[in-house]
């Protein structure tokens, strides 16, 4: 990944190579002093100049700008036919662009796929929802149809109640008048007997 402060050192090396003079390519001695010196690798180790070189080469393999050819000292970066047309600072602003397009749509599908999933697991709870709810609705109904049921079985056996009950009273009614009738015979004949 190139960044703004390798700008100043691919520039450099681009001069190089559209020289005519370097037509045969540049190695890592070409790097400039600075970046040389500068290298995080405190050791400054041949080896970490190396890998560095061969980073930035591969920005111009890349783009097409240059093409590198492997050497037994290391990389040697050779000018093609889109060097002399090629300006670092655009390509840069291009891969950067490309770069914040290419995370855009990563994050756009990171959304997508958590809103994948939001709407998988959703509509499994929505169906176990709905499952619960039906089986609670149809228990629901099985109960209020016994509930009727036995409701219905309830004012039978309290129709029965009520007409044992004024069967009852017709009786109990009927035994009144009955016992009336008959005290009230009885009742005339002890009068008959104290007038007497």
């Amino acid at each position: 990944m190139i960044k703004q402060e390798d700008l100043p050192v691919l520039k450099h090396l681009l001069d190089l190579i559209k020289d005519p003079k370097n037509n045969h390519g540049i190695t890592l001695e070409n790097l400039p002093d600075y970046v040389k010196e500068n290298y995080p690798d405190r050791n400054k180790s041949l080896h970490g100049i190396s890998l560095e070189f061969e980073r930035l080469c591969d920005f111009f393999t890349e783009n097409n700008i240059a093409t590198t050819k492997e050497m037994g000292y290391g990389v040697l970066l050779i000018s093609n036919t889109n060097t002399k047309d090629a300006d670092i600072e655009d390509i840069f602003i291009r891969l950067n662009i490309t770069q914040k397009r290419q995370e855009n749509k990563d994050k756009k599908e990171d959304i997508e796929y958590k809103m994948s999933n939001l709407k998988y697991y959703s509509t499994w709870i929505l169906l176990v929802c709905t499952i619960i709810s039906t089986i609670i609705a149809i228990k629901s109904c099985n109960e209020n149809k016994t509930n009727r049921e036995s409701l219905k079985q309830l004012e039978l056996k309290l129709q029965e109640k009520e007409s044992e009950l004024s069967k009852c009273r017709t009786l109990i009614l009927d035994h009144k008048n009955q016992d009336s009738s008959f005290q009230s015979s009885s009742d005339k004949e002890t009068l008959k007997g104290k007038r007497n």
